[in-house]
C-alpha cells in the first residue's frame, strides 16, 4: 500500500495495481506510467507517497540521476505544492517541482504562493495518431512515406513482420543481438537505458505489452516494445532499428501502429525527447498530433529572496 506523505516507499512490482488504478483517471503521462516508473528506476532510488489524494513521486532524472519531486492529481493542489516545496528544502533537494502535468498546474490558482510555473519543453510527451502512422497517407508524411516505400520495394520478398512475446527464448536472443548492435554504433548510448531495458525484459510477464520485430531474411533488424494502457493509449517503451537498412524505422512505426490498432488503441505516447537535438528531430518527423505538457514549479526568485531574509 502506498504510504501517506511524508513517508515514502520504494517502487515495487506489487505497487502496479494501486498506481494504475490511480493514473487511469488522467492522461497517460509517461512519468507516471508504472512500467516507466519501475523500469527506469535504474538506481533504485525512486519512491512513492500519497499527499492530499495526489500521487507523489520522489523521482530521478534519467540523464543525470539527480532526485526531484513531482506529483499527479487535482486535489488541494496549492496546499500540496506548498508542502512539497517545503519538504524539498528540508530534504536537501532543489526547491523546485519538476515534470508537473498540465492537468495539475491548472489548479495552481493561489496567487499568494508567488509561483513561477514554466513549460518544460524537453519533457513534453509526443502523442501520435495511430491511424496517421499506419499508412502515412497524409501529405505531411511525404518524406517518411517515400522511405517506407523504398524499403518495401528493395526488400519486397525478403522482409517479414512478427508480433512476439518477450518470454520466447528465441526472441530474447534476437533482442540481445539488436541491443548490442545499437550499443556498438550509437554514440549517445546510455548505460542507464541498458539497465532499464533489462529490467523491462526481466519483468515483462507483469505488463500488457505489444511487441513487433522486423526481419530481413533471417536477420532481425528492428523491434518495438509498447505498453498498452487505458483509454485507447499505448506508451512506447523501446524502439530500435539497424542503421544498415534505410526505411526500417518507418516500416517499424507503421507496423507498430497496425498492431496497436488491432488491440484497440488510437494513440501512441512516444515519450519525451530530453532536449537532445537528434532525438527531437526524429520525433518531430513523425508529426505529433499533440503534446502532453509538463511544467517546472518553484517560488518566484524575488519572493524567495524576501522569504530567505525573513527566515
Amino acid at each position: 500500500m502506498i504510504p501517506t506523505f511524508p513517508e515514502f516507499k520504494k517502487i515495487e512490482i506489487s505497487d502496479q495495481a494501486e498506481i494504475e488504478n490511480f493514473t487511469k483517471d488522467f492522461p497517460p503521462y509517461s512519468d507516471f506510467d508504472f512500467v516507466a516508473l519501475f523500469c527506469w528506476d535504474v538506481n533504485e532510488k525512486r519512491k512513492i507517497s500519497m499527499l492530499n489524494g495526489n500521487l507523489v513521486v520522489r523521482s530521478t532524472c534519467d540523464m543525470t540521476g539527480k532526485e526531484f519531486l513531482t506529483f499527479l492529481g487535482v486535489q488541494q493542489v496549492t496546499e500540496t505544492v506548498r508542502e512539497l516545496l517545503r519538504y524539498s528544502q528540508k530534504a536537501g533537494l532543489k526547491r523546485e517541482l519538476r515534470m508537473i502535468p498540465q492537468e495539475t498546474t491548472n489548479f495552481c490558482s493561489d496567487h499568494t504562493l508567488r509561483l513561477r510555473i514554466k513549460e518544460d519543453r524537453d519533457n513534453f510527451d509526443y502523442i501520435y495518431s495511430l491511424d496517421d502512422l499506419r499508412n502515412y497517407a497524409d501529405p505531411k508524411y511525404s518524406r517518411i512515406r517515400n522511405k517506407y516505400k523504398k524499403f518495401l520495394k528493395e526488400y519486397e520478398h525478403h522482409h517479414r513482420i512478427v508480433e512476439f512475446e518477450i518470454s520466447d527464448k528465441d526472441f530474447q536472443g534476437h533482442l540481445a543481438y539488436l541491443w548490442k548492435e545499437w550499443c556498438d554504433v550509437k554514440e549517445m548510448y546510455s548505460e542507464k537505458e541498458s539497465v532499464a531495458f533489462h529490467r523491462l525484459i526481466g519483468n515483462a510477464s507483469s505488463f500488457d505489452l505489444m511487441n513487433i520485430m522486423i526481419f530481413v531474411d533471417d536477420t532481425p533488424i528492428g523491434f518495438s516494445i509498447n505498453n498498452i494502457i487505458n483509454g485507447g493509449y499505448a506508451i512506447n517503451c523501446f524502439t530500435k532499428t539497424s542503421f544498415l537498412y534505410r526505411g526500417a524505422n518507418q516500416l517499424l512505426m507503421s507496423e507498430t501502429a497496425r498492431g496497436l490498432i488491432s488491440r484497440g488503441c488510437k494513440f501512441l505516447n512516444f515519450e519525451e525527447d530530453l532536449g537532445l537535438p537528434g532525438l527531437r528531430r526524429a520525433k518531430e518527423t513523425y508529426k505529433p498530433t499533440f503534446f502532453l505538457k509538463k511544467y517546472n514549479v518553484k517560488k518566484s526568485s524575488l519572493f524567495q529572496k524576501i522569504l530567505n531574509v525573513i527566515q
